[in-house]
């Protein structure tokens, strides 16, 4: 489809606030959650967060009653009170197993909540890209780079992040006031002093991590620019092969490795001495008790089972403020993942407003043939007039062939019938999409099996495996289920059939859907002219009636009116017939396009062949 705008490498356009945490950050947080979290299809989740926080509160509560029994077994150990000890000993092992417990219960309450939460978002990001051919107009304009990865692995690493996160803060908070209390019923002074350090470590740290946000985001970009990388030499895998282009595409590959690589190691050096530091405050605060309490315990108004309390209290007060410390990298790594999926989103309702509101644009109609009235065509973001004024009527069996210079926008034409393209004037009625079928130079594949291949886009019918075999020798495909295990044969059928094969499995499709209106872009280009004949043949003979671009003179035969397109948007509508009248003329179209055959150089003796 030459009329294509070209593709490349896209590179989404961040604003200064994608890097911070503030009102943005937390509103497209919220825009995410709210459509799961806020509807009926979260009810489970609810409850699973309920029993969710119920074992948290019962680690907290068990994590604080330890410190009671570990304080008094202290003493009974200090006191050699044997008969005391082993009971508490007993308590001790049990109040550890009921805290691992409580603890697991939580990690797989977690898992849980995550992976149904995905599963909703997933498929709610994924109906967002199908629905309008949104994804054809994400791919069109390029401002927003991989999407596929963005619903794939972001929704994952945001799904995951965005449960674990209030998890882990109301875990670590409670366990901080619990700890907190008990230390206040031993020592204000101490209490004083472990808020004190703990507000300036919170503080520190959170400045601290604030860079990360913007390290972890190009890295993330730049990862992703390597993996587009990688897969475009995949995806054009023949055409490198042909041109011999491995020393290039190496190049560009180890360019955007290297840019990774940079990236992480720029990271990594600052989160060494972020952690160096952070380390250095742990020391402190271990040190903390023991200064405060070691006065009183001399003077006797503290024993030292009371000492171990205050110890293991503060010990566990710096697990929690550690375990938020340590949750600080890793949200910080996944708040690209939220901006990124946040951006595609925001795209989604852009795009959805601007079908609402569209002005300037093509109006779409629907009606029992095809009518093209007064449709004036520009390419998208393009000011570039393509064809002005058109108005034709296509009725049942008037079979129309559109030709002219490549670049005069006969793809663009069809993509203009099929609702791709809309910004110009005028309107086009159209038959409703299940009575039309548009087959492209370039066959889409789908993954999945043969006969899910021959019935597509349809995903089921009743169709019957002779049936199928049938129109597999009408399109000279008499062989191809059995040389590959049968119509339930998974394959990649994109990478084994050949470009000719693959358009014939679409004409093939059209026997198998039986469309009123069938459009063809160049879809016989790769078989040759008596393969070709064959197939139009077929078609004709199925009932439907064909839209065909094309510029092989072969084609004219099988059409009943001819559409050419002219410079500065200018056509003319003809019959096949009158064009034949002169050959001089006839040869002069046909001729515009690539060289041809030298079978198909003489029109008069193709259009008389039969």
């Amino acid at each position: 489809m030459s009329d294509m705008p070209a593709g490349g490498a896209y590179k989404a356009q961040h604003d200064s606030q994608d890097y911070k945490m503030g009102r943005l950050f937390f509103a497209r947080a919220w825009r995410l959650c709210r459509p799961y979290w806020t509807g009926k299809h979260s009810s489970q989740s609810w409850l699973t967060v309920g029993f969710m926080v119920a074992t948290v509160f019962g680690y907290v509560a068990t994590g604080g009653w330890l410190t009671f029994v570990t304080r008094d077994m202290t003493n009974a150990l200090v006191a050699k009170d044997v008969p005391t000890y082993v009971p508490l000993l007993v308590l001790t092992l049990a109040i550890n197993a009921g805290h691992y417990v409580s603890q697991a219960g939580t990690i797989y309450c977690m898992g849980r909540v995550t992976l149904g939460w995905r599963l909703w978002l997933a498929t709610y990001l994924t109906d967002r890209y199908l629905e309008r051919r949104t994804y054809y107009s994400i791919t069109q304009d390029g401002s927003i780079d991989n999407p596929d990865q963005r619903i794939q692995q972001e929704s994952k690493v945001f799904c995951d992040m965005m449960v674990k996160v209030p998890v882990i803060f109301i875990s670590a908070g409670l366990d901080i006031i619990m700890q907190a209390a008990i230390i206040a019923s031993i020592s204000n002074l101490l209490l004083v002093a472990v808020a004190c350090f703990a507000i300036v470590q919170s503080v520190i740290i959170f400045k601290l991590f604030q860079p990360t946000i913007r390290q972890s985001f190009d890295v993330t970009v730049a990862e992703a620019d390597l993996r587009y990388g990688l897969l475009h030499v995949r995806d054009h895998a023949e055409t490198v092969a042909f041109y011999r282009g491995e020393p290039s595409e190496r190049h560009q590959i180890l360019e955007r490795l290297r840019t990774a690589i940079l990236k992480g190691l720029a990271k990594l050096a600052y989160e060494f001495w972020m952690t160096l530091g952070i380390s250095a405050t742990k020391v402190i605060w271990l040190l903390i008790p023991v200064i405060c309490l070691l006065p009183s315990y001399f003077a006797g108004k503290v024993d030292f089972g009371t000492m171990t309390q205050a110890s293991l209290a503060a010990a566990t007060l710096l697990g929690a403020l550690t375990l938020i410390v340590n949750i600080l990298p890793s949200f910080s790594d996944s708040v690209p993942s939220m901006v990124r999926l946040a951006q595609i989103d925001e795209k989604f309702e852009l795009l959805a407003e601007n079908h609402k509101k569209a002005s300037g644009m093509i109006t779409h109609l629907q009606g029992p043939t095809i009518a093209i009235d007064r449709m004036s065509l520009r390419a998208p973001g393009s000011e570039r007039l393509l064809i002005q004024d058109l108005s034709l009527g296509i009725g049942e069996g008037r079979h129309l062939a559109i030709v002219g210079m490549t670049g005069l926008g006969k793809s663009s034409l069809l993509r203009a019938m099929a609702g791709l393209w809309n910004e110009g004037a005028g309107s086009i009625t159209m038959p409703p999409l299940e009575q039309l079928l548009f087959l492209p130079q370039r066959p889409y594949m789908s993954l999945a099996d043969l006969r899910s291949q021959l019935i597509y886009p349809a995903t089921e019918s009743d169709i019957s495996e002779s049936e199928l075999q049938a129109i597999l020798e009408a399109v000279q495909l008499p062989d191809l289920a059995q040389r590959h295990g049968g119509f339930k044969a998974q394959q990649d059928w994109g990478r084994i059939l050949s470009l000719g094969e693959q358009q014939r499995i679409a004409i093939a499709r059209v026997l198998v859907s039986r469309p009123r209106y069938v459009f063809l872009d160049e879809a016989t280009s790769a078989v040759d002219v008596s393969t070709e004949r064959t197939l139009y043949t077929v078609l004709k003979n199925s009932g439907a009636t064909l839209i065909s671009v094309g510029h092989r003179p072969s084609l004219l035969q099988f059409h009943v009116d001819v559409l050419r397109l002219l410079p500065a948007g200018a056509w003319e509508i003809m019959p096949v017939e009158a064009l034949a009248r002169d050959e001089d003329e006839a040869r002069e179209i046909v001729a515009a396009g690539p060289a041809m055959d030298r079978q198909t150089a003489n029109f008069m003796e193709i259009l008389n062949c039969e």
